[in-house]
Protein backbone atom coordinates (compact mmCIF):
# COMPACT_ATOMS: atom_id res chain seq x y z
CA UNK A 1 0.00 0.00 0.00
CA UNK A 2 1.56 3.37 -0.65
CA UNK A 3 2.17 5.63 2.24
CA UNK A 4 2.31 9.51 1.40
CA UNK A 5 4.82 11.70 3.19
CA UNK A 6 3.65 14.42 5.58
CA UNK A 7 5.81 16.61 3.14
CA UNK A 8 3.55 15.51 0.03
CA UNK A 9 0.17 15.93 1.49
CA UNK A 10 1.19 19.44 2.46
CA UNK A 11 2.33 19.99 -1.27
CA UNK A 12 -0.56 18.82 -2.56
CA UNK A 13 -2.87 20.54 -0.08
CA UNK A 14 -1.03 23.62 -1.19
CA UNK A 15 -1.01 22.62 -4.75
CA UNK A 16 -5.44 22.03 -3.94
CA UNK A 17 -5.36 25.53 -2.36
CA UNK A 18 -3.94 27.29 -5.21
CA UNK A 19 -5.83 26.28 -7.53
CA UNK A 20 -9.22 26.40 -5.44
CA UNK A 21 -7.82 30.63 -4.85
CA UNK A 22 -7.44 31.09 -8.51
CA UNK A 23 -10.71 29.46 -9.51
CA UNK A 24 -12.64 32.46 -7.07
CA UNK A 25 -11.77 34.67 -10.20
CA UNK A 26 -11.92 35.10 -13.57
CA UNK A 27 -12.66 31.41 -15.68
CA UNK A 28 -9.26 30.76 -17.51
CA UNK A 29 -8.90 29.69 -20.77
CA UNK A 30 -7.20 26.27 -21.61
CA UNK A 31 -3.29 28.09 -22.72
CA UNK A 32 -3.54 30.45 -19.97
CA UNK A 33 -4.21 27.32 -17.74
CA UNK A 34 -1.42 25.92 -18.90
CA UNK A 35 1.37 27.94 -18.13
CA UNK A 36 -0.02 29.34 -15.37
CA UNK A 37 -0.15 25.57 -13.90
CA UNK A 38 3.24 25.44 -15.10
CA UNK A 39 5.03 28.55 -13.24
CA UNK A 40 3.65 27.56 -10.22
CA UNK A 41 5.15 23.86 -10.84
CA UNK A 42 1.78 22.00 -11.12
CA UNK A 43 2.05 19.23 -13.54
CA UNK A 44 -0.54 17.43 -12.58
CA UNK A 45 -3.86 18.09 -11.66
CA UNK A 46 -7.01 16.10 -11.35
CA UNK A 47 -10.58 16.79 -13.78
CA UNK A 48 -12.21 18.29 -10.80
CA UNK A 49 -9.41 21.01 -10.25
CA UNK A 50 -9.37 21.38 -14.62
CA UNK A 51 -13.21 22.20 -14.42
CA UNK A 52 -12.79 24.57 -11.25
CA UNK A 53 -10.02 26.64 -13.50
CA UNK A 54 -11.74 26.83 -16.57
CA UNK A 55 -15.36 26.57 -15.51
CA UNK A 56 -16.22 24.18 -18.02
CA UNK A 57 -19.52 21.63 -16.63
CA UNK A 58 -17.60 18.87 -16.66
CA UNK A 59 -19.66 16.83 -18.82
CA UNK A 60 -18.21 19.42 -21.04
CA UNK A 61 -14.83 18.84 -20.62
CA UNK A 62 -13.47 15.92 -22.78
CA UNK A 63 -14.91 17.76 -26.14
CA UNK A 64 -13.86 21.04 -24.83
CA UNK A 65 -9.89 19.89 -24.63
CA UNK A 66 -10.14 17.96 -27.45
CA UNK A 67 -8.40 20.46 -30.01
CA UNK A 68 -6.09 21.26 -27.50
CA UNK A 69 -5.29 17.68 -26.81
CA UNK A 70 -4.66 17.60 -30.58
CA UNK A 71 -2.05 20.39 -30.38
CA UNK A 72 -0.11 18.57 -27.09
CA UNK A 73 -0.75 21.07 -25.13
CA UNK A 74 -2.30 18.98 -22.48
CA UNK A 75 -2.45 15.17 -22.41
CA UNK A 76 -4.46 12.84 -19.76
CA UNK A 77 -2.48 9.88 -19.49
CA UNK A 78 -4.99 8.24 -16.57
CA UNK A 79 -8.64 8.64 -16.95
CA UNK A 80 -9.39 11.55 -13.95
CA UNK A 81 -5.91 13.05 -14.58
CA UNK A 82 -4.74 16.03 -16.38
CA UNK A 83 -0.99 17.27 -17.62
CA UNK A 84 0.03 20.65 -19.08
CA UNK A 85 2.43 20.10 -21.35
CA UNK A 86 5.35 22.68 -21.87
CA UNK A 87 5.93 24.14 -25.43
CA UNK A 88 9.60 22.47 -25.30
CA UNK A 89 7.85 19.45 -24.56
CA UNK A 90 4.66 19.11 -27.23
CA UNK A 91 6.64 17.97 -29.93
CA UNK A 92 7.73 15.08 -27.81
CA UNK A 93 3.43 14.74 -26.51
CA UNK A 94 4.60 15.00 -23.53
CA UNK A 95 7.00 15.97 -20.59
CA UNK A 96 9.92 14.35 -21.66
CA UNK A 97 11.80 13.91 -18.56
CA UNK A 98 10.57 11.11 -16.31
CA UNK A 99 10.05 13.50 -12.93
CA UNK A 100 6.53 13.92 -14.30
CA UNK A 101 6.02 9.70 -13.52
CA UNK A 102 6.71 9.96 -9.52
CA UNK A 103 4.23 12.78 -9.52
CA UNK A 104 1.22 10.83 -11.41
CA UNK A 105 1.44 7.93 -9.88
CA UNK A 106 1.80 9.47 -6.60
CA UNK A 107 -1.41 11.39 -7.24
CA UNK A 108 -3.07 8.33 -8.71
CA UNK A 109 -2.19 6.78 -5.93
CA UNK A 110 -0.42 3.94 -7.31
CA UNK A 111 2.57 2.56 -5.58
CA UNK A 112 5.45 1.61 -8.33
CA UNK A 113 8.90 1.02 -8.83
CA UNK A 114 11.12 0.91 -12.47
CA UNK A 115 12.87 -1.81 -13.15
CA UNK A 116 13.83 -4.37 -15.75
CA UNK A 117 15.58 -2.54 -18.87
CA UNK A 118 14.81 0.83 -17.63
CA UNK A 119 17.05 0.02 -14.19
CA UNK A 120 19.78 -1.14 -16.43
CA UNK A 121 19.84 1.70 -18.02
CA UNK A 122 20.02 3.62 -15.34
CA UNK A 123 22.56 1.41 -13.67
CA UNK A 124 24.63 2.50 -17.56
CA UNK A 125 24.78 -1.26 -18.53
CA UNK A 126 21.83 -1.52 -21.19
CA UNK A 127 20.89 1.17 -23.91
CA UNK A 128 17.43 0.80 -25.06
CA UNK A 129 16.82 1.37 -28.53
CA UNK A 130 13.20 2.92 -28.27
CA UNK A 131 11.79 5.04 -25.93
CA UNK A 132 10.57 2.34 -23.46
CA UNK A 133 9.58 2.87 -19.63
CA UNK A 134 9.11 -0.77 -17.47
CA UNK A 135 7.77 -0.09 -14.23
CA UNK A 136 5.44 -2.81 -11.53
CA UNK A 137 2.43 -1.98 -9.61
CA UNK A 138 0.54 -3.09 -6.92
CA UNK A 139 -2.41 -2.65 -8.86
CA UNK A 140 -3.15 -3.25 -12.77
CA UNK A 141 -2.58 -0.95 -15.34
CA UNK A 142 -2.86 -1.10 -18.52
CA UNK A 143 -0.29 -0.34 -21.12
CA UNK A 144 -0.20 2.69 -22.62
CA UNK A 145 1.95 5.88 -24.51
CA UNK A 146 2.53 8.81 -22.71
CA UNK A 147 3.51 11.35 -25.58
CA UNK A 148 6.46 9.09 -27.63
CA UNK A 149 7.12 6.57 -24.50
CA UNK A 150 5.73 3.28 -24.25
CA UNK A 151 4.98 2.75 -20.77
CA UNK A 152 4.66 -1.00 -19.73
CA UNK A 153 3.82 -2.27 -16.40
CA UNK A 154 3.89 -5.29 -14.65
CA UNK A 155 1.16 -6.16 -11.76
CA UNK A 156 4.01 -7.80 -8.67
CA UNK A 157 3.43 -8.49 -5.27
CA UNK A 158 6.60 -7.16 -4.51
CA UNK A 159 6.50 -3.50 -5.09
CA UNK A 160 6.69 -2.34 -1.41
CA UNK A 161 8.93 -4.76 -0.44
CA UNK A 162 11.46 -5.53 -2.71
CA UNK A 163 14.22 -2.75 -2.15
CA UNK A 164 14.49 0.43 -4.17
CA UNK A 165 16.29 3.97 -4.32
CA UNK A 166 15.26 7.52 -5.61
CA UNK A 167 16.93 8.51 -8.69
CA UNK A 168 16.87 11.91 -9.75
CA UNK A 169 15.59 12.79 -12.54
CA UNK A 170 15.90 16.88 -13.90
CA UNK A 171 12.02 17.53 -12.72
CA UNK A 172 12.15 14.87 -9.39
CA UNK A 173 13.34 11.68 -8.80
CA UNK A 174 11.59 7.94 -9.48
CA UNK A 175 11.66 5.00 -7.33
CA UNK A 176 14.21 2.65 -8.91
CA UNK A 177 14.89 -1.42 -7.83
CA UNK A 178 18.50 -1.90 -6.53
CA UNK A 179 20.93 -3.80 -8.39
CA UNK A 180 20.29 -7.21 -6.27
CA UNK A 181 16.08 -6.69 -6.78
CA UNK A 182 16.98 -5.16 -10.85
CA UNK A 183 18.77 -9.01 -10.77
CA UNK A 184 15.86 -10.74 -9.46
CA UNK A 185 13.06 -9.48 -11.48
CA UNK A 186 15.16 -9.80 -14.75
CA UNK A 187 15.86 -13.33 -14.00
CA UNK A 188 12.11 -13.92 -13.03
CA UNK A 189 10.54 -12.45 -15.94
CA UNK A 190 12.76 -12.81 -18.87
CA UNK A 191 10.20 -11.46 -21.46
CA UNK A 192 10.46 -8.16 -20.15
CA UNK A 193 13.95 -7.80 -21.22
CA UNK A 194 13.35 -9.27 -24.98
CA UNK A 195 14.31 -12.72 -23.73
CA UNK A 196 16.58 -15.34 -22.08
CA UNK A 197 19.91 -14.29 -23.71
CA UNK A 198 18.99 -10.35 -22.83
CA UNK A 199 18.20 -10.76 -19.44
CA UNK A 200 21.45 -13.25 -18.78
CA UNK A 201 23.47 -9.82 -21.15
CA UNK A 202 21.87 -7.87 -18.10
CA UNK A 203 22.81 -9.99 -15.16
CA UNK A 204 26.45 -10.18 -16.32
CA UNK A 205 26.62 -6.73 -16.80
CA UNK A 206 24.84 -5.51 -13.46
CA UNK A 207 27.45 -7.81 -11.63
CA UNK A 208 30.38 -5.64 -12.79
CA UNK A 209 30.32 -3.34 -9.68
CA UNK A 210 32.17 -3.63 -6.20
CA UNK A 211 29.09 -2.67 -4.35
CA UNK A 212 28.24 -6.36 -2.21
CA UNK A 213 24.95 -7.20 -4.08
CA UNK A 214 25.36 -11.15 -2.88
CA UNK A 215 23.57 -10.26 0.36
CA UNK A 216 20.74 -8.58 -0.81
CA UNK A 217 20.21 -11.53 -3.60
CA UNK A 218 20.04 -13.85 -0.91
CA UNK A 219 18.19 -11.89 1.52
CA UNK A 220 14.78 -11.26 -1.00
CA UNK A 221 14.99 -14.29 -2.90
CA UNK A 222 12.24 -15.74 -0.88
CA UNK A 223 10.01 -13.46 -3.19
CA UNK A 224 10.79 -15.55 -5.86
CA UNK A 225 10.47 -18.80 -7.33
CA UNK A 226 13.23 -21.04 -6.52
CA UNK A 227 14.51 -21.00 -10.37
CA UNK A 228 15.50 -17.21 -10.23
CA UNK A 229 17.80 -17.81 -7.28
CA UNK A 230 19.21 -21.05 -9.53
CA UNK A 231 19.43 -18.69 -12.53
CA UNK A 232 21.14 -16.16 -11.16
CA UNK A 233 23.75 -18.21 -9.27
CA UNK A 234 24.54 -20.47 -12.40
CA UNK A 235 25.40 -16.97 -14.94
CA UNK A 236 27.48 -15.30 -11.81
CA UNK A 237 29.53 -18.73 -11.83
CA UNK A 238 29.64 -19.69 -15.27
CA UNK A 239 30.47 -15.88 -17.12
CA UNK A 240 31.41 -13.55 -13.99
CA UNK A 241 34.19 -13.57 -11.35
CA UNK A 242 32.20 -12.75 -8.40
CA UNK A 243 32.95 -14.24 -5.19
CA UNK A 244 30.86 -15.41 -2.76
CA UNK A 245 28.45 -17.76 -4.12
CA UNK A 246 28.37 -19.95 -1.58
CA UNK A 247 25.33 -18.39 0.24
CA UNK A 248 23.26 -18.82 -2.79
CA UNK A 249 23.82 -22.12 -3.57
CA UNK A 250 23.31 -22.94 -0.07
CA UNK A 251 19.73 -21.64 -0.21
CA UNK A 252 18.85 -23.64 -3.64
CA UNK A 253 20.86 -26.81 -1.72
CA UNK A 254 18.12 -26.96 1.20
CA UNK A 255 15.32 -25.90 -1.36
CA UNK A 256 12.13 -28.62 -1.54
CA UNK A 257 12.35 -27.80 -5.37
CA UNK A 258 14.93 -30.68 -6.49
CA UNK A 259 15.09 -28.78 -10.11
CA UNK A 260 14.46 -25.96 -12.05
CA UNK A 261 15.34 -25.07 -15.55
CA UNK A 262 17.21 -22.52 -17.33
CA UNK A 263 14.72 -21.45 -19.52
CA UNK A 264 11.07 -22.12 -19.46
CA UNK A 265 10.49 -22.00 -23.57
CA UNK A 266 11.95 -25.80 -23.19
CA UNK A 267 10.97 -27.52 -19.99
CA UNK A 268 10.86 -30.93 -20.93
CA UNK A 269 13.68 -30.90 -23.45
CA UNK A 270 16.73 -33.46 -21.53
CA UNK A 271 19.67 -31.20 -21.12
CA UNK A 272 22.53 -31.08 -19.07
CA UNK A 273 21.69 -30.82 -14.84
CA UNK A 274 24.30 -28.17 -13.37
CA UNK A 275 24.02 -30.35 -9.86
CA UNK A 276 26.05 -27.52 -7.75
CA UNK A 277 22.67 -25.32 -8.71
CA UNK A 278 20.24 -28.13 -9.07
CA UNK A 279 19.52 -26.29 -12.79
CA UNK A 280 18.57 -28.17 -16.03
CA UNK A 281 20.69 -26.05 -18.89
CA UNK A 282 17.51 -26.58 -21.22
CA UNK A 283 18.28 -23.64 -24.19
CA UNK A 284 21.54 -22.23 -25.64
CA UNK A 285 23.11 -19.14 -23.31
CA UNK A 286 24.61 -16.96 -25.58
CA UNK A 287 24.92 -13.17 -23.77
CA UNK A 288 26.54 -10.54 -25.35
CA UNK A 289 29.16 -9.66 -23.67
Amino acid sequence: MIVFSNAYIKERQDMNSLIYERSKHEAMTLPEAVDWLLSIGIIVLTTEELVALLKIPGNHLRFAMEPFIKKKMIITPFRGFWMPVSSEDRKWGAPKDLGFFDTLMRYAKYDYFLSWMTAAEIFGVFEQKKPIVHAATAKAVGRRKIGRTDFKFTLSSNVGILPTFRHDTQTGAVNVTTRAATMLNVAHCTSNVSGLNNAVTILIRLSETDEDFISELAAYSYLFPMSVLRRIGWVLENFTDVRGLDALAEISQKSEVKRSCISTRNPVVISKIDKRWSLSINDTIKPSV
